[in-house]
């Protein structure tokens, strides 16, 4: 009952503890084959944006609220955005950054696959779609696990959420 837990625990210590390694003797084995594909997001039925809200919407190229792109350019699939509906402030040192400044490449393999834009005055990354703006589906990562905020003095600081 434990077992997978101290496996767990053990691939926490290496050195790349997200690795993915198929081992064919011993240990339960998922064919190449088989790929889970996280369940789609279904935009809400009814829209209580607000006004930022609704201008940040406009801003960002047309994206909807539930990760959807618009037609004409998708979005590689693997960034999944999510609702930013935390009721967290960030800092009064936060500022609005222009658009274009400040941006986080999703690697793989070496190779940019994804640009996420920074352009509000907090994004926060966590497993909670409602109320996160950047999903990320992992067991270690908490509901809000953490925001990024632009700083006055031109920096990019990261507040820890301490949330479960």
């Amino acid at each position: 009952m434990y077992r997978g837990g101290l496996d767990r625990f053990k691939k926490a210590q290496a050195l790349e503890p997200f690795s993915v390694q198929q081992s064919g003797s011993g240990a339960k084995s998922v064919p190449a084959a088989v790929k889970v594909q996280p369940a789609p997001l279904v935009p809400p039925q009814s829209s209580h944006l607000g006004p930022s809200q609704s201008h940040h919407a406009q801003q960002s190229g047309g994206s909807s609220i539930a990760g959807q792109e618009a037609a004409g350019a998708p979005r590689p699939a693997g960034t999944q955005f999510g609702g930013g509906q935390s009721t967290w402030q960030p800092p009064d040192w936060a500022i609005e950054p222009r658009p274009g400044v400040y941006y986080l490449e999703v690697m793989k393999d070496g190779n940019a696959i994804d640009r996420i834009n920074l352009d509000k005055k907090r994004h926060i990354f966590g497993r909670q779609v409602p109320a996160c703006e950047i999903v990320l589906d992992h067991q270690s990562v908490s509901r809000q696990h953490a925001a990024v905020v632009p700083h006055k003095n031109g920096r990019l600081e990261t507040c820890l959420m301490f949330d479960a």
